[in-house]
């Protein structure tokens, strides 16, 4: 007559199959509580490691939000920027035209200085200030 047996036991009989001879004494050996035992301490371990890695998810969608403001703000930022030096250059490349075609050496020398610090300026100087300004919602002009 065939009883029914435990999960534990049927467990026991399948890792003996897999353990061979050697196997069916460590099965024999176990200790069905300390069984229950690790498999609880392996259920609050996956559990833990779930919440860790929610915990890792939430922090990337923060940390993805935060540098798609980021891109916002430097996007901004250089847009302001950048059309700013364009007008600056374009008034100082007409003045340039203007001083070679009528050989005014000395507006040659503004207009080429002007351009000069312009392109050697950095663009990035005010980016601090502007970027702090943007966090607080101040207005600030470039």
């Amino acid at each position: 007559m065939n009883m029914p047996t435990s999960p534990i036991a049927r467990a026991g009989s399948s890792v003996a199959k897999h353990l061979g001879a050697g196997g069916k004494f460590a099965v024999q050996n176990l200790n069905p509580l300390e069984v229950v035992r690790e498999y609880v301490s392996f259920l609050k371990t996956a559990s833990e490691q779930k919440t860790e890695r929610d915990r890792i998810a939430a922090k990337r969608e923060v940390a993805v939000k935060i540098i798609e403001s980021e891109k916002e703000i430097i996007l901004e930022y250089f847009k302001a920027r950048f059309a700013e030096r364009k007008e600056a250059l374009q008034g100082l490349f007409h003045i340039l035209h203007q001083a070679v075609e009528t050989k005014n050496e000395h507006a040659m020398d503004t207009a080429l200085g002007g351009i000069l610090g312009i392109v050697k300026d950095s663009p990035l100087k005010d980016f601090a200030s502007f970027r702090q300004a943007r966090a607080e919602n101040k207005i600030l002009e470039i």
